[in-house]
């Protein structure tokens, strides 16, 4: 309830300024602190839909997804971003691959990992992606496993990295990455990571195949 009184008055300060901002002739000066307004109303709204996702996740009711198509779609996506430009990307994936899944919030999973292997590699990098299954005592799971060139990540960093509110980054929530491990679990699945200052780092999402 606090979360949303704070939204609806954000909504309301960012309209304003959208449409000042449109209507007014402003210096340069003027027009820089307009767009810092907006810039930090989107910040604070971005700020609040993480919290929201992370402390109130609605896991709809399952349905047949298919893996590689969800991943091969976010890599779509991503290819198409700016902030990816610097970065190769390529994908093994079997042609179908499916598991039991809200669609939505394993989008949210798979884009939140790609977008945190393209910041770790803001000079440029390699994303390897690839789609596997395996089998043990648990019963037949498939993998995705997200590999990138990037700085890596220190051992104290990474013991808290799925910890709700726990950041290294400017500007972060530190709610990405414990969102999309608290989806995972609840999808019956798992994140993991592997990293090396320096070489770069391996992400493990794991989820239950779907029996077709």
């Amino acid at each position: 309830a606090i979360a949303h009184e704070i939204r609806n008055p954000l909504a309301s300060i960012s309209g304003s300024i959208q449409l000042l901002g449109s209507t007014l002739e402003l210096s340069e000066d003027d027009q820089r602190l307009m767009e810092i307004v907006s810039r930090e109303t989107e910040s604070l709204n971005q700020w609040i839909t993480d919290f929201l996702t992370y402390a109130r996740p609605r896991i709809g009711e399952f349905v047949q997804v298919d893996l590689s198509r969800l991943v091969s779609d976010g890599l779509l996506i991503l290819r198409g971003d700016e902030k990816s430009a610097k970065v190769e990307t390529s994908c093994e994936a079997p042609e179908a691959c499916f598991v039991n899944a809200d669609p939505t919030y394993l989008k949210q999973v798979i884009w939140n990992i790609l977008n945190n292997g393209v910041q770790a590699m803001e000079g440029g990098g390699k994303l390897t992606v690839s789609v596997t299954s395996v089998e043990d005592h648990r019963g037949q799971f498939h993998q995705v496993s997200f590999q990138d060139t990037g700085v890596g990540i220190p051992d104290h960093v990474k013991e808290r990295l799925f910890e709700p509110f726990y950041t290294t980054k400017q500007g972060g929530t530190g709610l990405g990455p414990a969102t999309a491990y608290r989806i995972a679990n609840e999808l019956g699945g798992s994140i993991s990571v592997e990293s090396e200052v320096g070489v770069g780092s391996t992400f493990v999402l794991e989820l239950p195949a779907a029996l077709i």
